[in-house]
């Protein structure tokens, strides 16, 4: 609830001295369990973008070895942890379509990143064309550390650097 209040009042409360800088018009800030408020609250195709900031990783001990990873693939084997796949498909389906809804997920947790891109790749695998991966070779400092195949939507690619406006 900390970090909902401060995020909150970080995006409505003009906390510059930069007078030029206003409040934000358009943000919502919620505190709940993510999965299940995507689901149940919010209309399908609605939202432009949804933004995940350094999620908190599960214990850092699944996932470390590559059959780990292929359970994610093959079964309902996932650690507990708020990006699960059934989080994701909520997430992309209140998307705008088309490829005009983005998810945006942020770390700096190397680990995590690979596990979080597992399980994009379980749920691209099992709902094919509900998410599209952005190039984002264009963004400069942005470089390509690890490729997944999926089954019919080609590669999910983990990138590297500073994230572009785009």
């Amino acid at each position: 609830a900390d970090r909902v209040a401060q995020t909150f009042a970080k995006c409505m409360m003009n906390m510059s001295k930069d007078e030029t800088i206003k409040p934000l018009e358009n943000v919502c800030c919620v505190g709940a369990e993510c999965g299940s408020f995507l689901r149940d609250r919010i209309i399908d195709g609605s939202v432009s973008s949804i933004y995940v900031n350094h999620p908190e990783p599960p214990t850092q001990t699944y996932g470390s070895d590559d059959k780990d990873l292929e359970v994610i693939l093959e079964s309902d084997g996932e650690p507990a942890h708020m990006l699960n796949s059934t989080t994701v498909l909520a997430a992309a389906k209140c998307l705008k379509q088309d490829g005009k809804g983005k998810l945006i997920i942020v770390t700096d947790n190397r680990w995590y990143a690979t596990l979080i891109c597992v399980t994009l790749q379980k749920a691209i695998n099992e709902h094919t064309n509900l998410l599209q991966q952005l190039p984002l070779e264009r963004c400069n400092g942005m470089h390509q550390v690890q490729s997944f195949d999926t089954k019919n939507s080609g590669r999910l690619i983990l990138y590297e650097g500073q994230p572009c406006s785009d």
